[in-house]
């Protein structure tokens, strides 16, 4: 007997748990961004005396994130789609959703109050899972990206986040990577999929220095593997060459494996020394880490600003850092940073970061982003840093791990992650049985592993957490984006 059987999947997959709505290839250009001195900033286009012009790129969903009727005006269904995207997604873990958002984003509460309505008003019946055995909710939290600007203006340092910051991943896990010998060619796509490439799927969460030290095991490897195989051809029995003949299509399929990530991380490590990266990583983990002490920094961000050696992307990304940590305590210094990096970039970039610190800043935002509003915070912050990381370039933690640390232990604040149910109770906010973290304006693979990290560990009370945004987002998309913002805020 034949069956139809509808599939609700209207997200693209990016990983095992992790999904965009946006099926655009946004990254398709990026390849060569890794070279260049500005940081990948694009030409502006078109201006007139009123208007200097617009990044090739439309950046639409920014201009909406601060302005929900701006889709309206303009005809964009952008909230439309993200409503679509995660609806969908609880379709497809078949559980009863409870939406909340931050309750300090217009554009967050717009997207989880749509998203109620149609899984209470407009299609009750697809909702009507039920609850298995007495476990809770599905709880989808709408998180607005301007609650934490930190985390896509830091240097990544995992191997699928770093991919993604320099080449860019399309939304189909196509990278088009420049050979860093052959700059002048055109640059080669390759695909990086967990689920056809055994040494991406075991090492994309792991930091550049063990990622090299892994693909010299794998060229090693190979390379033994291929000794082996041409010494023995000269005695090889007619068994023996049928065996090669087999397995002659998994030795190609490998030896291209190979070359993709040789290359890869010879160009990623080219990019590290030419942009300076690892000095300016440090200086940002200082500035993005709760807990650690910020002051006299303000003087290694002056040095960086006037050095013509590193690039206006770096430039840009630091002095937003001190900014958003510092933007109460040392306004002044903050100004004073601001007006020194005006003499060495454009105003776009300017305007970006006067965009981030408005609708980003301490006053802004809904969360605790660097854990010194409470008493509570301040010593869960002080414990962390006395603990240590292991890497210097990777101690920040995203704020969604928190967020999800919280909600899956039932102790995530209503006042700031507000409910849409009316029929919201405090037996509503405990263990939910999964948890949807949904980032309007974005999402980044940083947030991605944390993700990831969360369910495997023994913290996440076998509540699985799923991450969604509009776009996978990195630090030159993000910067662009906002002056974009900056632009439809003052119209033209």
């Amino acid at each position: 007997m034949k069956q139809i059987q509808e599939i609700f999947c209207d997200v693209i997959a990016m990983d095992e748990c992790s999904f965009v709505v946006d099926s655009r290839d946004c990254f398709k250009d990026d390849a060569m961004r890794a070279f260049d001195p500005n940081g990948g900033m694009r030409k502006r286009v078109g201006g007139n005396s009123n208007n200097n012009g617009s990044f090739q790129r439309s950046n639409a969903e920014y201009a909406l994130m601060c302005d929900p009727s701006w889709g309206v005006r303009n005809g964009t269904p952008l909230i439309d789609r993200c409503v679509e995207g995660v609806t969908s997604v609880c379709l497809a873990l078949k559980r009863p959703p409870m939406f909340r958002y931050s309750a300090k984003s217009n554009i967050a509460r717009r997207v989880a109050e749509d998203a109620q309505r149609v899984a209470s008003e407009r299609e009750p019946g697809l909702f009507d899972f039920g609850r298995r055995n007495d476990e809770g909710y599905c709880h989808v939290l709408i998180v607005d990206r301007f609650d934490d600007c930190v985390t896509p203006l830091l240097t990544q340092w995992t191997y699928q986040a770093m991919v993604h910051e320099i080449f860019g991943i399309s939304s189909t896990n196509r990278v088009r990577a420049p050979d860093a010998q052959k700059l002048n060619k055109k640059p080669e796509e390759f695909i990086l999929s967990s689920r056809e490439d055994a040494f991406f799927r075991d090492h994309k969460y792991d930091d550049y220095g063990d990622v090299g030290a892994a693909v010299k095991k794998y060229v090693d490897d190979f390379a033994s593997e291929r000794s082996k195989t041409t010494a023995s051809k000269s005695t090889a029995s007619v068994d023996d060459v049928a065996k090669f003949v087999e397995r002659f299509p998994e030795f190609r399929q490998k030896s291209a494996t190979v070359a993709k990530h040789v290359q890869l991380v010879h160009t990623l490590s080219k990019v590290i020394n030419d942009r300076q990266l690892m000095k300016v990583s440090e200086l940002e983990q200082e500035l993005a880490c709760a807990g650690t002490s910020v002051n006299g920094l303000e003087k290694q961000v002056e040095e960086i600003i006037n050095d013509p050696s590193f690039g206006e992307s770096e430039k840009v990304r630091l002095v937003g850092l001190y900014c958003l940590r510092r933007e109460t305590e040392a306004p002044q210094i903050c100004q004073h940073l601001i007006r020194a990096l005006s003499n060495h970039v454009g105003g776009k970039r300017i305007d970006a970061l006067d965009c981030m610190l408005r609708r980003g800043g301490e006053n802004a935002r809904t969360s605790d982003l660097f854990g010194t509003k409470t008493i509570a915070a301040r010593m869960r912050t002080s414990v962390s840093a006395l603990k240590g990381a292991e890497n210097v370039y990777t101690r920040h933690v995203p704020l969604v791990r928190s967020l999800v640390a919280q909600c899956a232990n039932g102790k995530l604040p209503a006042s700031e992650y507000s409910p849409t149910w009316d029929g919201f109770t405090p037996e509503c906010s405990k263990k939910p049985a999964e948890i949807v973290v949904f980032v309007v304006g974005g999402a980044t693979y940083a947030e991605a592993r944390a993700v990831a990290k969360f369910n495997a560990s023994k913290e996440s009370n076998n509540v699985k957490v799923t991450l969604g945004g509009y776009s996978m987002l990195h630090h030159s998309r993000f910067i662009e984006i906002l002056a974009n913002v900056f632009d439809e805020e003052r119209g033209p």
